[in-house]
């Protein structure tokens, strides 16, 4: 971080300590900073005059367009305005590009820019900055919404279908849906704002133009059309609209139409507001650009998406795991990265089709009569869809470079939030599908070496916690376990994320737990590491690792006590300086990482297959 930025940040943090301990007599804006995949990503959070650090407040993530930065966001929607009268936060986040502040997009899935280019994930960045968010501020995790102008629109819709789990309604203008259809695991409530006189988001979608005169522009925009139709498919709503025409309020030229499809599950709908005749631009507010186009004055969109939103929290019914979106969600869209394919199996415990990715180096095809051993990756909440193509080439590399040998990679459908555990009510038996299911299914149709010397069983996060549970679980099944950044480590479910996400641990103690903290001792991996410890002790392979500066490092420092304490070797290394990362925890470990591997694997071949 450069001296003015660590400056404002602190200036910043000790007028934002008062409104956090009272409400703040004016609006306070305040910059943050953290690491999301090795890289540094920032975010402008507005804080209203109402806000009450002793009351969960509401947040809206306003993501600016292509090309542009928070500060541009906020000159165009006037959203701090409107905060600053309801009460809500607004976050404006940084997008990626070639300059620190210019020329920056986001990752939305099928656009824009460098953000897409080079792959950034988005996604994960937004994960964390709620993360981040809710040690500053008291955040109500069941009222976060995001909006956006075009790149910004696009972003609005992908975190709906990518981080539905977080997100509770969105409003995007000006940016369609850019995926061929979403991915959320519960139904979204979206209200969708566009111009059909927009000349660089198309209505009927295509190119649009340039940016610069005379130059098309270079992305294929998906329809307005497209986008509502997908949403209304998603959430389960009405096929017919119900039109209604808002008042022409102004002598623009301009009308508003509004189409409402309602009777979606869960109380969810979608809406357009179509703008006849307006621009790329916010309606009710003065385009910054005449390029732009005209922008009506009929409406006010920050006005109709507050109250959208304040319409539709994430309420508890939909909330995290409610059993039928579940279900629906074994089977996840296919990740496009490097030598990795999406499969799928008839799963009898979860009576029905469950998926799961796979990683097979160039020797598969190669070499038809090795065989190979096999790492199981296991990912944190919310699903691990974006961390594959990272995790998958930073292998590959490895692999090619000869600092491990060459072996699969699964990367099992975990959900969102299902701990890697056979929920208590039986409806999501992620351990069985995991354990009793997948490994022998992979041993059947690749050629591995199936015995516990040729496993290796690794997570992050929530996927650390599973690793530590399955491997200490079962040690017939896996030979060594990788714990990175694990969590939650502790008996009581009240570590710092666990505290800092009241609702999200309720949810994950009712749904997984049966709403029985004793349930979650008896699961936990430091009940499962005391109960088997004769079984694992100097027979399986153990490395812990976590940041510095990541929120789970003191209890992943209790849990290498505790295994010390019950003298099972292990290797536990804290890297200074990372977060809760996955990339930059094991790019920190440097060749420690691989060398854990090799010893991982050193005597597969040798064993009975």
């Amino acid at each position: 971080m450069n001296l003015s930025l660590m400056l404002f940040s602190r200036f910043r943090a000790l007028a934002l300590a008062c409104c956090m301990a009272m409400p703040c007599a004016s609006a306070e804006d305040r910059l943050r900073s953290i690491t999301v995949d090795g890289r540094e990503r920032r975010y402008m959070i507005h804080i209203p005059p109402k806000y009450d650090a002793s009351q969960a407040t509401p947040v809206i993530i306003a993501f600016h367009g292509g090309g542009g930065n928070p500060d541009s966001m906020v000159r165009l929607s006037g959203l701090n305005a409107k905060s600053d009268k309801a009460g809500f936060l607004v976050v404006y986040p940084y997008g990626t590009g070639p300059l620190e502040n210019q020329f920056l997009t986001f990752n939305g899935g099928g656009c824009c820019g460098y953000a897409m280019e080079n792959k950034i994930d988005d996604v994960a960045f937004t994960r964390a900055l709620l993360d981040d968010l809710a040690t500053v501020t008291n955040v109500d995790a069941d009222r976060v919404f995001a909006t956006g102008l075009s790149n910004g629109g696009i972003m609005s819709h992908y975190l709906a279908s990518e981080l539905s789990d977080r997100i509770a309604a969105i409003a995007p203008v000006g940016g369609p849906l850019m995926m061929n259809e979403p991915h959320a695991t519960r139904p979204v409530p979206v209200m969708h704002f566009h111009g059909t006189a927009d000349a660089f988001a198309p209505f009927q979608g295509g190119t649009g133009e340039g940016f610069f005169p005379g130059r098309k522009g270079v992305t294929d925009f998906k329809s307005v059309d497209h986008t509502m139709r997908c949403w209304v498919k998603a959430n389960g709503c009405q096929t017919k609209p119900k039109l209604e025409n808002l008042p022409d309020k102004t002598d623009d030229g301009m009308k508003v139409t509004r189409k409402t499809w309602n009777g979606g599950r869960d109380g969810s709908e979608v809406v357009l507001i179509e703008i006849q005749g307006g621009g790329h631009t916010w309606p009710g507010k003065e385009p910054t650009m005449k390029k732009l186009g005209p922008s009506t004055k009929d409406i006010s969109a920050n006005d109709l998406m507050w109250e959208f939103f304040q319409q539709h929290p994430r309420t508890k019914k939909t909330a995290g795991i409610p059993q039928t979106p579940m279900r629906s969600g074994w089977v996840t869209r296919a990740v496009e990265a490097s030598r990795v394919e999406r499969r799928t199996f008839e799963s009898a415990a979860a009576k029905t089709t469950v998926s799961y990715h796979i990683f097979k180096p160039e020797t598969y095809d190669t070499d038809k009569e090795r065989r190979f051993p096999v790492l199981y990756w296991l990912h944190g909440t919310g699903g691990g869809l974006a961390g594959i193509a990272p995790l998958s080439a930073f292998f590959e590399r490895a692999m090619r470079d000869g600092k491990i040998p060459p072996m699969l990679i699964v990367f099992p459908n975990g959900l969102a939030k299902s701990m890697w555990c056979d929920s208590k009510d039986g409806a999501v038996p992620m351990e069985t599908v995991v354990v009793k299911e997948l490994v022998p299914h992979i041993d059947a149709a690749f050629r591995t070496y199936a015995h516990s010397h040729g496993r290796i069983i690794e997570g992050f996060s929530m996927g650390g916690y599973g690793a530590a549970r399955l491997g200490f679980t079962y040690p017939e099944v896996f030979g060594a376990v990788s714990i990175l950044a694990g969590g939650p480590l502790d008996l009581d479910f009240q570590g710092p994320r666990a505290m800092a996400n009241a609702d999200e641990r309720e949810e994950i103690l009712r749904n997984v737990f049966g709403g029985e903290l004793d349930n979650f001792k008896a699961r936990s991996p430091i009940t499962v590491v005391r109960q088997n410890t004769g079984a694992i002790r100097g027979k399986s392979l153990v490395r812990q690792a976590v940041g510095s500066r990541d929120f789970t490092t003191e209890l992943n420092r209790s849990y290498s006590a505790l295994l010390d304490q019950l003298n099972i070797k292990h290797d536990f290394t804290v890297i200074g300086g990372v977060g809760h990362d996955t990339m930059a925890l094991l790019q920190g470990l440097g060749d420690k990482n691989w060398q854990f591997y090799r010893d991982a694997l050193e005597s597969a071949n040798k064993k009975p297959q």
